[in-house]
């Protein structure tokens, strides 16, 4: 669902990021105001989404990436769960059952998207509110963007769970990041072992997008930057990957404790490396471009940026990732989904009057008799509605919530009452329970139309209204 094909992203680098938004436009950007009437992927505007913003602690993001980076999230839908991992080195790579991403990059990586927080910063801790949108719309705390069409229908229902709730999203980005990884386009660090954190300089690249802005010796990186990065440091200047990696071996902290355990990172030799010839010359990475241009088979080339390929840092180690006992994270992520339960307030709604006369609004309460976060899809049978949320969350009563903010939501329907055609009674609009086990409750509330028999005129200038 919603996947941009390789081919396409390979075309698109050559004007632009790709993939997914620099994070710092997300993080700096107050509320969404930041997003426009059209998104970078698709034709459509950006949907509408809602998401919760767990504790402070990001404990429980934090929780949802662990289990992501070892395949213990979403093991059994085949929509979520971490794709293989190839290992070896071009030409000669091969699934490694066994392999998983070291977690420190998908926590990293959440930090650098985000601050690992899945919706805008007006958001108190612990509520419910609109999900963070980056200018080119990624969306949430992996700031997830080739996984959504934006075509102007409503949201797919996968669309929906990536969008809406932090644990899907987590894991779009995990496979995101992994897709990467195994995709031959781009080059490989030592033997391609993904054990080692130094292996996935590359796939970091191109997930943010393999776009020469991230070149670690192009013209936008600051050639007085002090390397590692400093995790809390000023962005500007750093190629991504280096934001990442930076962030792996020194974690942001709360309250003087890191967020999560750090993790030695040796950096390529920029100084050699990047000498004349070498995989990290400017000039071997347009040689790339050129080789696709050139080819027969333009951006099917199967190995354009072979030339890339490096060793390993000396001192590299590889990390021992321990997934949790299956036990274990089986009580997380039961923890983290929980079994939530669809509750209206009421299947009949009627739209009111504005005092201006020229809308009308009406509001739909989603609650969750349950546990966990219950993600819903709306979707409505009239183009002449509108409504305010497209999907969004309700918490169940065991989600840490802050003291006096609604744990259910509210979807705001608004119509202009000049295009509800004469005569019409009413509308309805679907709301679709996506609950964890993957069933589906499909609800239906009805909305009334009242005082509407004719079509309403449009004001001219001169011609006073009464």
């Amino acid at each position: 669902m919603g996947r941009i094909s390789g081919g396409w992203l390979v075309r698109m680098a050559l004007f632009g990021p790709l993939v997914l938004a620099a994070a710092w436009l997300a993080a700096a950007a107050s509320g969404n105001d930041q997003a426009q009437a059209g998104c970078e992927f698709g034709d459509g505007p950006p949907f509408a989404f809602q998401g919760y913003e767990g504790p402070q602690n990001r404990e429980d993001f934090l929780l949802a990436q662990q289990l992501a980076a070892t395949n213990q999230l979403f093991p059994e839908n085949e929509a979520f769960a971490l794709p293989e991992i190839l290992a070896g080195s071009a030409g000669n790579r091969a699934p490694q059952p066994e392999a998983t991403i070291p977690a420190t990059l998908v926590h990293a990586i959440g930090w650098i998207e985000s601050r690992t927080t899945h919706t805008v910063r007006e958001v108190h801790w612990q509520s419910i509110g609109d999900v963070l949108l980056s200018r080119d719309c990624g969306y949430g705390v992996m700031q997830v963007t080739s996984y959504f069409e934006n075509d102007g229908e409503p949201p797919s229902r996968n669309e929906a769970l990536v969008g809406t709730h932090y644990a899907y999203n987590t894991a779009a980005g995990a496979q995101i990041l992994v897709e990467k990884w195994n995709d031959a386009f781009f080059p490989i660090v030592g033997f391609g072992e993904p054990a080692f954190v130094e292996s996935w300089y590359y796939a970091l690249w191109a997930y943010n997008g393999w776009a020469f802005s991230n070149h670690p010796a192009g013209a936008e990186t600051d050639p007085f930057r002090s390397l590692p990065y400093p995790c809390d440091g000023p962005r500007n200047g750093y190629a991504y990957q280096e934001l990442v990696l930076g962030c792996a071996q020194s974690p942001p902290a709360l309250d003087g404790e890191p967020l999560w355990q750090e993790k030695p990172v040796q950096l390529p030799d920029l100084a050699s490396l990047s000498a004349a010839g070498g995989p990290l010359d400017p000039a071997v990475y347009f040689a790339g471009w050129n080789a696709i241009r050139q080819s027969p088979l333009g951006d099917k080339h199967p190995h354009p940026f072979l030339a890339m390929s490096m060793p390993l840092p000396p001192g590299a180690l590889p990390v021992a990732e321990t997934a949790l006992p299956d036990l274990a994270a089986r009580a997380v992520r039961e923890a983290i989904l929980g079994e939530p339960r669809l509750d209206l307030e009421t299947t009949n709604v009627t739209l009111t009057p504005m005092p201006n006369g020229t809308r009308a609004t009406a509001t739909i309460t989603v609650a969750n008799a349950g546990s966990g976060l219950l993600v819903y899809r709306a979707e409505t049978d009239a183009p002449w509605l509108g409504l305010g949320v497209q999907a969004g969350v309700a918490a169940g009563v065991d989600v840490p919530f802050r003291a006096g903010e609604p744990r259910q939501a509210t979807i705001t329907l608004v119509a202009d009452r000049a295009t509800i055609p004469a005569g019409t009674a009413g509308a309805t609009v679907t709301i679709e329970a996506l609950l964890p086990n993957g069933d589906i409750l499909s609800r239906d509330v009805r909305v009334d139309v009242v005082e509407v028999t004719q079509e309403i005129p449009a004001y001219e200038a001169g011609q006073p209204q009464s």
